[in-house]
């Protein structure tokens, strides 16, 4: 396909309306700050998130559901870029509340709330 004239936003909306008939799609940065944004709610079933991290250093980026240990989904590193700076992950998460973090830094979480 070519995409004469068509702006980079435009394509990344194309893509994201596609993305969310399959499921949402959560992006999330990690700044100086923490987790922007710091809190999201999604619907159950297919999430996609699309993380990067404006930090140096390798991102060690986990999914963890609330008051569940057993419910810990990592976000593999398979799917991390090669600069480690960003990652995608595709999840199918059920009614609850996640901790998206980052390893390094503990204290700065992205509260990922899915509704029933």
């Amino acid at each position: 396909m070519i995409l004469v004239g068509m702006s980079v936003t435009l394509i990344a909306q194309q893509l994201d309306s596609v993305a969310a008939q399959k499921g949402a799609v959560v992006r999330v940065v990690l700044t100086e700050q923490g987790f922007e944004p710091r809190q999201v709610t999604v619907k159950p079933g297919i999430v996609e998130f699309v993380v990067r991290s404006r930090l140096v250093g390798m991102a060690n980026f986990e999914l963890v559901e609330t008051g569940r240990s057993e419910s810990k989904l990592s976000m593999d590193r398979a799917t991390t870029i090669k600069t480690a700076m960003s990652l995608k992950n595709r999840s199918v998460l059920s009614p609850g509340v996640y901790e998206l973090q980052d390893l390094r830094f503990p204290e700065w979480k992205c509260i990922v709330n899915v509704q029933p």
